[in-house]
């Protein structure tokens, strides 16, 4: 994402005025509250901040990271956290994952080296 986040974050519910239209529902709410999402992360690019939700019980927690500084994805069996390093010749923070036992998975490319 890129800004401050707010979109993302926007939990206002959709609702209509007495005139029939819609007002715009944040995406937070239709992620949580129409597609019912397993997990959402928010990554800022800006400053390599992470935060990602777990549906529980309806309604999205922010999940706690592990020793690791990562988040693990119970269903998929994968940890989600921010990796520092080169990619396309670019040397930034980047979304990465890693295995269970915390071992980076590695792109295509990193495999064909």
């Amino acid at each position: 994402m890129s800004g401050s986040g707010a979109e993302e974050r926007d939990r206002t519910p959709i609702s209509r005025r007495y005139e029939g239209k819609a007002t715009k529902p944040g995406k937070f709410w239709i992620y949580e509250q129409v597609m019912r999402i397993s997990y959402y992360g928010i990554y800022q690019i800006t400053n390599g901040h992470l935060e990602v939700y777990q549906l529980v019980n309806g309604y999205d927690q922010q999940m706690p990271a592990n020793a690791g500084c990562h988040y693990f994805i119970e269903t998929l069996r994968v940890e989600l956290g921010v990796w520092q390093g080169s990619y396309q010749n670019q040397v930034l923070l980047w979304l990465r994952w890693w295995d269970a036992e915390g071992n980076l998975l590695l792109t295509g490319a990193e495999v064909l080296k």
